[in-house]
């Protein structure tokens, strides 16, 4: 018989363990997802390392663009999918929902995505579409606009001809002019003018009369053939004109656009762009705009977003007489909605998955034509560099986001007793291989594991009973107690294997405080909870002990995660 001490022995603990967490730790959204950022609506998948998103500042109720540092890495698991019409989103199950539930009027918290899934919340969560008195700050933008000059040859011979450009400050008549064209205008013939036609009667003509009138520009009016109500708005000033038109708002109805400058403007400048274009191709009493040119459209709806409002888009398919695709798309009334359990479902993906972080922590999204404001995952300035995931995962840590810490293994090899290892084993999402009493066969000296409240004088080997004997004066009744049993069960033990008994059945009389060997894997995030159960005063001794070294050592190798546990 042969009395050890229990011990632990960190088999596979990854170099890079914090890494792989960060890793993990920088995840949302699906690859089919859009973000709104500085350049308009852009897939996940394209924007840039320095590229800004809109995002929403919860503290100041404001819209700002800021720097997204964008992670992505490959996925297998789990991901969140909404199926309510109102919203549109597929996202990792930790990913950071901007919301609240139901029933409270309480302000806008963060909420893991897989809680949405949760059937005791009954009455849902919601969720916001915007944010009430929320707007962008730019100040007034009072560009330039600039029309080069047009230099052709003429005559015989030859000579450079000019048709001088012209150049103002941008204001509230051009802009409604611009919005004009974007929606019922077109080009002379040769780029030599813009023409706007309309009904005589309509608000879009009454106001580009005005409008003109106003900037000083020179302008015609014709009449069209059949119709005496309608009339062609001839804007000269010849190619100069005519090429800015063609250059920053597009020809033809389907590459109609608004100049990229409009992104500046501030909000009021924005309600004058955003109510132009609705006198123009819109409806003002039902708030629904239209338009067969894709850009145009995501435009409007970035218009609506800038302005503190949110906007879902239609696609209306080719039918009858029309020979292209329509689009529409609708103020939404209503600033939030509810979603409850059984409208998000749990999918399987397989693909890659991308985290645009931002300071702000709320981005506006779209998917399926549907737009919304939810959460990037965390809020984290800092790009993934040789030293950034100690102080990612100090922050989770500190934010009890532990779902992250999932993603790295330790696996630990235990020396101890059966006993322990009937409490390890019941600890779930774990892995263990366990050393078999049904296999192997004690043909030798038994060995057993020192109980932590006995002294250390009874370890080693004991032959006989002789041995025992030698050192009985120094041992307490309990000791000797549990020696002799140990001695008497191994004794046992042997005189059924020579019985022929198989050591599967001869195993029947092994007590509890037989050494074995157990290797144990399991997360980060599991080892946390072993320990605050296995430590605790409460815990079996033996238990307590095993874990208390192990803790040591993992506090010593990984303090980021494991420095914190006191015991």
């Amino acid at each position: 018989m042969r009395i050890i001490e229990q011990s632990h022995e960190i088999i596979n603990l990854h170099d890079d363990a914090l890494k792989q967490i960060e890793r993990a730790g920088r995840t949302c959204f699906s690859s089919d997802t859009e973000i709104l950022t500085e350049n308009g609506w852009k897939n996940v998948q394209d924007i840039g390392e320095k590229e800004y998103v809109l995002t929403f500042n919860k503290t100041k109720n404001i819209l700002e663009y800021q720097i997204s540092n964008m992670f992505s890495k490959d996925y297998d698991g789990k991901m969140i999918e909404s199926l309510h019409k109102l919203s549109s989103f597929c996202v990792t199950p930790d990913h950071r929902m901007v919301a609240k539930k139901s029933t409270t009027k309480k302000e806008y918290g963060f909420l893991e995505a897989e809680n949405l899934l949760m059937k005791k919340n009954n009455h849902g969560y919601r969720l916001p579409v915007f944010f009430k008195g929320s707007q962008t700050t730019a100040s007034e933008h009072n560009m330039t606009i600039e029309m080069p000059h047009h230099y052709y040859h003429s005559g015989n011979p030859s000579r450079e001809m000019v048709i001088n450009g012209r150049s103002f400050v941008l204001d509230d008549n051009f802009i409604k002019v611009m919005s004009a064209y974007i929606c019922d205008g077109h080009l002379l013939h040769g780029n030599k003018g813009v023409v706007i036609t309309k009904k005589l009667d309509s608000p879009l003509y009454l106001s580009m009369i005005e409008a003109l009138r106003d900037l000083g520009w020179e302008y015609s009016i014709e009449d069209s053939a059949n119709r005496p109500l309608i009339k062609s708005i001839i804007i000269k000033g010849g190619k100069p004109v005519g090429k800015w038109f063609e250059d920053n708002c597009g020809r033809g109805s389907l590459n109609k656009r608004i100049p990229a400058f409009f992104r500046y403007f501030s909000h009021r400048q924005l309600l004058v762009l955003f109510e132009a274009m609705m006198i123009g191709d819109g409806d003002i009493r039902t708030d629904v705009y239209g338009s067969s040119s894709k850009i145009l459209i995501d435009q409007i709806v970035e218009i609506i977003t800038l302005i503190g409002k949110s906007a879902n888009v239609r696609e209306h398919p080719v039918k009858g007489w029309t020979k292209n695709p329509h689009w529409t798309t609708q103020v939404k009334k209503a600033d939030s909605f509810i979603i409850k359990p059984d409208q998000v479902i749990e999918i399987d993906y397989s693909g890659k998955v991308f985290c645009p972080q931002t300071i702000n922590g709320i981005v506006c999204i779209r998917r399926n034509n549907q737009t919304m404001w939810i959460g990037n995952c965390y809020q984290s300035q800092d790009k993934i560099t040789d030293d950034s995931a100690e102080k990612f995962v100090a922050m989770l840590q500190k934010r009890k986001h532990t779902a992250m810490i999932e993603f790295s293994d330790i696996t630990v090899k235990f020396i101890t007793n059966r006993g322990v290892t009937h409490e390890l084993v019941r600890h779930r999402h774990c892995n263990f291989a366990q050393e078999s009493t049904r296999y192997v066969k004690y043909d030798g000296d038994m060995e057993f594991i020192r109980p932590i409240w006995y002294s250390d004088i009874i370890l080693g080997d004991f032959p006989s009973w002789g041995h025992i004997k030698d050192i009985n004066s120094y041992l307490l009744p309990e000791e000797i107690e549990w020696m002799e049993s140990c001695f008497e069960d191994e004794g046992r033990y042997m005189r059924l294997i020579e019985l022929k008994q198989k050591a599967q059945q001869a195993r029947e009389i092994l007590p509890n405080s037989l050494k074995t060997e157990i290797c144990m894997k399991t997360n980060i995030r599991d080892w946390l909870h072993i320990f605050e159960l296995r430590t605790a005063k409460a815990a079996h001794p033996q238990m307590r002990a095993l874990m208390i070294g192990l803790l040591n050592e993992l506090k010593g190798k990984l303090p980021t995660v494991f420095g914190d546990i006191n015991v």
